[in-house]
């Protein structure tokens, strides 16, 4: 494994006091049938381009609801920002992938992460 996979893989703080990072869980999807599925950090995050742009660093879990509320986006090696993803992009889950209903040059529109900033 490379360093810059040994950083991002172990990128889970608590942020602040409504916000808590997980490294796995099980979020609902906004398709049809409803179904949770389980995410997991580490997982390849695909857009609907079929461009692996990353992998998932932590679930954003709100800690008021106890609901997860994003994806953190983990880029590394190729920059250290991390992007916040809402649930109602992800069209599908497999044992290996998240993938998104967003075109990878949309990608820089997602906000970026601040340690004291929870985003909706």
């Amino acid at each position: 494994m490379k360093q810059s996979e040994i950083s991002c893989h172990h990128y889970v703080t608590s942020c602040r006091q409504s916000e808590t990072m997980m490294i796995q869980g099980t979020i609902p999807l906004a398709r049809a049938d409803g179904v949770p599925v389980e995410v997991q950090r580490g997982m390849h995050v695909v857009t609907s381009d079929a461009m692996t742009i990353g992998m998932v660093a932590a679930l954003v879990l709100d800690a008021h609801c106890q609901e997860v509320t994003h994806l953190l986006l983990c880029r590394l090696p190729e920059t250290a920002v991390y992007r916040h993803i809402p649930l109602d992009l992800i069209i599908e889950v497999d044992a290996e992938a998240i993938h998104l209903n967003i075109q990878a040059d949309m990608l820089e529109t997602l906000p970026i992460h601040q340690p004291n900033t929870l985003h909706n």
